[in-house]
């Protein structure tokens, strides 16, 4: 994993170092700015689809971005010897992206998401979550595809991504790292200032 993660960042090194600076009174300087972003992703837990629902934002330097989210669904279930439960799972973390040529009206996106969470089962979607009860995983989610700008503060983006999941320790319910790896599906909603 850490020779993953180095492989990817070695990746984006030479797009930063050809990052273009705006014009300033005083010289050169970055272009800067921020935003907040509702996320919805499509995957597969356990063989079934749906939708997890989050949010993330970030701050904006050139055409990178550096920042946290959090996604969380509970749309699978598993039949139980004593009932079927729901399937909750939740991750967050730090959210990095690259936005090249952001200053047309479709341009490339790619964004990498490293995070932390939880699954956890109950027997109702109502149930109230004991955070002491889930059995905690490790995240990562690179990602590629467009983003539209359809104003100035306003971005849409859809990518295709891996969701890769570890350490998941839930064999005696018949669930593994598998079970929540996959394919996913991003629809981001980028509100903001991107220094332009």
């Amino acid at each position: 994993m850490k020779k993953l993660l180095f492989f990817l960042l070695t990746l984006c090194l030479p797009f930063a170092l050809t990052a273009q600076e705006a014009e300033t009174l005083f010289g050169k300087g970055s272009r800067v700015g921020g935003f907040g972003a509702p996320i919805f992703e499509l995957s597969e837990i356990d063989n079934q689809s749906g939708t997890a629902f989050g949010g993330g934002g970030a701050v904006v330097v050139n055409d990178f971005f550096l920042g946290g989210f959090g996604v969380g669904s509970n749309f699978a279930n598993i039949d139980l010897t004593d009932g079927r439960y729901n399937i909750n799972f939740g991750y967050g973390g730090l959210w990095l992206g690259y936005a090249p040529l952001g200053h047309r009206v479709v341009h490339p996106y790619i964004s990498t998401r490293i995070a932390w969470g939880g699954i956890a089962l109950s027997k109702t979607r109502e149930e109230d979550w004991d955070f002491g009860d889930w059995d905690n995983v490790f995240v990562f989610v690179p990602a590629a595809g467009v983003e539209f700008n359809l104003f100035s503060w306003f971005r849409v983006g859809a990518t295709l991504g891996y969701r890769m999941v570890n350490d998941v320790d839930m064999q005696e319910f018949g669930l593994t790292d598998d079970d929540f790896s996959g394919l996913t599906g991003n629809f981001i909603l980028r509100f903001g200032g991107f220094g332009y």
